[in-house]
């Protein structure tokens, strides 16, 4: 990549591939820790690796000023507090922090007994993000999460604040999910008092073993009625949609996910990660070993670099923008792209508001009709 010499302010993502067991929903590049696959030293050669690589990518953009901060996975929490600690450190070696800066966590409940929060927080970690997915049992069961719900909400109770709050990632769509199941969820959650929601709808693009259960699934409008259904519970909670699939109390939006819908610059380390600079969009090779490799070969694991013209970068705005609440200003639309979104408008897909053209509601069920009108 090329030397940067300019102050400039951006994210910063770390990988982590490592899991207990994979998910049936799960097709991403992760690294299972089985009880025999020496877990210890696989964890030991990613902090050294993934410490050489930063260091690496530090020299390049040694000005830069961090405003956020994401380690995601996998289950960043297998790392373990100290190695956490020490890779945090690192960072705030290479980098100036914001004096805003929000270092966000991703935490399986399984791992909670496991980590020392008082030493996280001590160290600068001031949001979490929980994956959950759900309390209904027979649908943790379904997707082979590795807690039951009444484990997960135990473990869930004894997670203290963060100062950029606690999220919760709760998704749509699993095998034996109800209405009734779904609701006593974000009851859960609202007991728990819970700052952000991050609401996914299962996703089945690619295979996976959760194809086995497609008879479980519920249908596609069941699915829309339910989304529609958390929309109107969460913002009774106070929890209000920012994003198509983010909830949050006021002054707890996700800076780090805000500063990826508004197509800003972020560095990214590690197996699988990537990250943009201006028009250069980079990705990691994905393998944990051959990423490994290529650190000790090159520092860094970088197979792929694209420059993105124009054109592309435009488009990714406005798909990007859209996802947000406040949408996208109608003088970023072009004469014809106005023209192929009429229908979409007539149809109460889209609306306009204050000089902006949002989803709807029912839009934001079929954003991905919406957003190819940007690729052509």
């Amino acid at each position: 990549m090329k030397s940067q010499t300019m102050d400039l302010q951006c994210g910063y993502y770390v990988h982590v591939p490592f899991c207990r067991q994979r998910c049936h929903y799960c097709h991403f590049d992760i690294k299972v820790l089985h009880p025999q696959s020496n877990a210890s030293e696989w964890l030991k050669q990613y902090e050294t690796h993934l410490l050489q690589e930063m260091q690496h990518l530090a020299m390049q953009y040694s000005g830069w000023e961090l405003q956020s901060i994401y380690f995601g996975g996998g289950t960043p929490s297998r790392l373990g507090t100290e190695s956490l600690v020490r890779i945090l450190e690192a960072l705030k070696g290479h980098h100036r922090l914001l004096p805003n800066c929000e270092i966000s966590l991703e935490i399986n409940p399984d791992d909670i007994e496991d980590l020392d929060f008082e030493r996280l927080i001590h160290a600068g970690f001031n949001r979490v993000s929980l994956g959950v997915q759900t309390f209904h049992d027979p649908s943790l069961l379904a997707i082979r999460r590795p807690h039951s719900g009444q484990q997960a909400h135990k473990a869930l109770t004894k997670v203290p604040a963060f100062p950029r709050g606690r999220s919760f990632d709760l998704m749509l769509g699993l095998p034996h999910q109800t209405l009734q199941s779904l609701e006593n969820d974000l009851i859960a959650i609202e007991t728990l008092g819970f700052e952000h929601v991050s609401l996914y709808m299962l996703e089945r693009d690619l295979p996976s073993p959760i194809d086995k259960q497609a008879n479980l699934l519920p249908s596609e409008d069941q699915q829309a009625e339910w989304y529609e259904f958390c929309q109107a519970k969460l913002d009774s909670m106070g929890l209000i949609a920012y994003e198509i699939s983010n909830f949050a109390r006021t002054d707890f939006q996700s800076i780090h996910n805000l500063n990826y819908w508004n197509c800003g610059n972020y560095l990214a380390v590690g197996p699988a990660a990537h990250g943009q600079i201006g028009n250069l969009h980079y990705q990691n090779e994905a393998d944990l070993s051959r990423w490994m490799e290529l650190v000790r070969q090159y520092g860094s694991g970088i197979v792929q670099r694209e420059q993105w013209d124009s054109h592309r970068l435009n488009s990714e705005k406005k798909i990007q923008g859209l996802r947000r609440e406040t949408g996208i200003p109608l003088s970023w639309l072009s004469e014809s792209e106005m023209s192929r979104l009429n229908p979409f408008l007539s149809g109460k897909l889209l609306e306009v508001r204050h000089d902006s053209i949002c989803l709807t509601l029912r839009g934001k069920l079929l954003a991905n009709e919406i957003f190819e009108i940007f690729l052509a």
